[in-house]
Formats: structure tokens, C-alpha cells, sequence
């Protein structure tokens, strides 16, 4: 069984999880037909005053998400691991409206220590945060351990927001509550994969090969399907924003705090992004990225748009889901949580988890 003592690897080298990135070519997201982006982001509420963070926005769903964030007016930081990326993401931003408001600031969710390090950084720079979108990723990319010694996607998807949160809390209380601005607000961003072969979560394997597999599948089918056990990660990571969403909403009404911070969860359907790009040389869904010519899947624009509504959305309240509104592509709508997502007693255990595996005595302070 592989070990954090026999695989311990920083995800710093996506070749590390992703032998065959080099030799796939960029997926090309541009000249894909926008549906529903420009009306959208047309008729999202005014954000001046407000500031908010995007994890992973140098790229894809998260770079259009955090440039609708700066054009209604917020005050947008790009949170991304590769800092040379988020500045160049930044500067295409300005070369396109020099008045948006858009800073940038290294994250790195494959490091727990990183993560704190930036957390720290954002509260010596920032008095409050309006908005949280975690939205960063990597998707069908092999079993590959961090410095941590946790599998890389549940760490990167997951846990890395967690202890993201956890960290924020402080800055995202601040922002909440005040008159006429409603709840600061905490949207993940999971995806169909949460419920497709029904992925689950398991506190006794979780860094393991299938981290808990298909529980209503028999005979381990995740260890022989073609991919099957990297399916089953990417599928419980997003699970786990899942659980994650619907738990933090949970305790913050338990505690008297829901009008100072909610937390939602959407998902883009299918949309293109350079993360096919990264499965690919992982051998996992080659040629997907050909579906958006195919007219399968939507443009990275239009996919970010349930992201959006849940984060500026008038009506929403904590613990919605959004996703578009066939469950592949269109305008946004509210989703239905499938599979294991509102499992109480898996989502217990994923919260112990969680806690344990980022050394917190207890998320928050609660």
C-alpha cells in the first residue's frame, strides 16, 4: 500500500501527477460559443465596496468568475499557485479594463503550511472578505502524495480549502452583517462527479489508493476499472466540498452566525477548462476537451455562471447547490445534491477528518 513514507511529493511538478501533461497541447477554450456570461455578469448586483477572493484564478471557470467579480466592482485578489500565472492574469485583466480593482497573492493549496502563510498575509493586508469562491482544482491526476502526506487531489480540492476557511474566518465574520450587505458569503465549487459511481469518503483510507472507493459498489471495482480508482478521488474530493458546504452552513446557524456568513456550493456542469488538459496526461479522459466544438460542453464563461449566482445571487441562501440548469450546460439554476452528499454521518466523519489532518484542535474555534 503506498505510504506518506514511500510517496511524499509536493505537487510543485505537474509531471509528477500528470507524466503525459507535456505532450498534450493547451485546451483550447476560446472561440467556444457564450451563451449566458455577458447577460449575467450584465445584471449581477453592484459589488463596490466589497472585496473577494478566488483560489485558483489565473485560469479557466476561476480567471472569468474573479474578472465578472472586478467588473461589478469589487475589489478581486487572485489567489493561485503560480504567482508568474496570476500576474499575467492579472495584467490580460487590466489590458482589458484598466479601472478593474485586481491583486494577486500566492497560494499554494498543496501545502498546509502555504496555506497558512497566505492566510496570514491576507489578514495583515485585508480588514474583511465579502466573498470566497474555492474554486482550484486538479482533476483525474494520479495517486501522488504532498509534503503532507495527503492524496493530492483530496488535499487541493479539499482539505487545502478547509484549513483556507478555517484561516479566513476572521476576515469573512468582519464582512458579514453589516447593514444593507447581507451574509459575507463561502461558495465551493464542486461537480457532478460528486454522485456519478457514487463515490464516498472514508476516514480509515482516506489517503489510500481509492480513499474509501465506490461504497455501493462491491469487490473494490475502483482498484480494476479502467481509471476507476482515479475517478473515485476526484469524485470524493468533490464530495467532500459537498459535505464541507452543507456542514459549515450547519454550524454557523447552530451558533447564531448565519446572517453574518453563509456558505453554498455549485458546479459548471461541463465546461472546458485547461483541467482536462492536466487529465489528459494522466490518461484519464483523453480527447474531452474536444467536446466543446462537439457542442457537449459549454464555454469556461458560461460555466463559471452558477459560481457566480451563488456568490451574488439576491435569494440564495446558505446551503443551496447551483449548477446549470440541464445539469450539463445553461443558465444557471438551482441543483439537487445526489448520491452520498447529505449523508450525516459521512460528513461527520469527513469533518473530524478534515480537523485532524490540518492539526486544528477544532474548525473555528467551535
Amino acid at each position: 500500500m503506498t505510504t506518506a513514507s514511500t510517496v511524499k511529493r509536493r505537487y510543485t511538478d505537474p509531471a509528477l501527477y500528470s507524466p503525459r501533461l507535456a505532450q498534450q497541447a493547451p485546451v483550447p477554450t476560446t472561440g467556444l460559443s457564450t451563451e449566458v456570461y455577458d447577460t449575467f455578469v450584465a445584471q449581477m448586483p453592484s459589488l463596490s465596496g466589497r472585496t473577494a477572493f478566488v483560489t485558483g484564478a489565473n485560469t479557466g471557470l476561476g480567471y472569468h468568475a474573479a474578472r465578472a467579480l472586478a467588473a461589478r466592482g469589487a475589489r478581486v485578489v487572485l489567489l493561485c499557485r503560480d504567482v508568474h500565472k496570476a500576474d499575467t492574469a492579472k495584467r490580460e485583466m487590466l489590458a482589458d479594463d484598466a479601472t478593474l480593482a485586481i491583486e494577486t497573492e500566492h497560494l499554494d493549496l498543496s501545502s498546509l503550511a502555504q496555506v497558512r502563510e497566505c492566510a496570514a498575509e491576507l489578514r495583515a493586508r485585508f480588514a474583511k472578505c465579502d466573498v470566497l469562491l474555492l474554486n482550484a482544482g486538479v482533476m483525474g491526476v494520479q495517486h501522488t502524495l504532498t509534503e503532507d502526506g495527503h492524496d493530492v487531489q483530496l488535499q487541493a480540492n479539499h482539505l487545502g480549502h478547509f484549513l483556507l476557511v478555517h484561516e479566513l474566518l476572521p476576515l469573512l465574520l468582519a464582512a458579514g452583517g453589516e447593514e444593507g450587505r447581507g451574509p459575507a458569503r463561502v461558495v465551493s465549487h464542486s461537480s457532478n462527479a460528486h454522485w456519478m459511481v457514487w463515490p464516498s469518503f472514508s476516514a480509515a483510507d482516506a489517503d489510500g489508493a481509492c480513499g474509501g472507493g465506490f461504497r455501493a459498489l462491491p469487490w473494490h471495482l475502483c482498484n480494476w476499472l479502467p481509471g476507476g480508482a482515479t475517478w473515485a478521488r476526484y469524485g470524493q474530493s468533490k464530495l467532500c466540498n459537498l459535505l464541507f458546504t452543507l456542514e459549515l452552513q450547519r454550524r454557523l446557524e447552530a451558533r447564531g452566525l448565519g446572517g453574518r456568513l453563509q456558505a453554498s456550493c455549485a458546479h459548471p456542469g461541463v465546461a472546458v477548462s485547461q483541467l482536462f488538459q492536466v487529465a489528459a496526461g494522466a490518461s484519464f479522459f483523453p480527447g474531452w476537451h474536444k467536446m466543446g466544438s462537439a457542442g457537449v460542453a459549454q464555454s469556461p464563461q458560461d460555466g463559471c455562471t452558477p459560481l457566480l449566482l451563488a456568490a451574488t445571487g439576491a435569494d440564495v441562501r446558505g446551503g443551496e447547490y447551483f449548477g446549470p440548469a440541464n445539469g450539463a450546460k445553461g443558465p444557471p439554476a438551482r441543483a439537487t445534491v445526489r448520491g452520498y452528499g447529505r449523508d450525516e454521518a459521512m460528513t461527520r466523519e469527513m469533518w473530524a477528518w478534515s480537523e485532524s489532518a490540518c492539526a486544528l484542535p477544532s474548525f473555528g474555534g467551535w
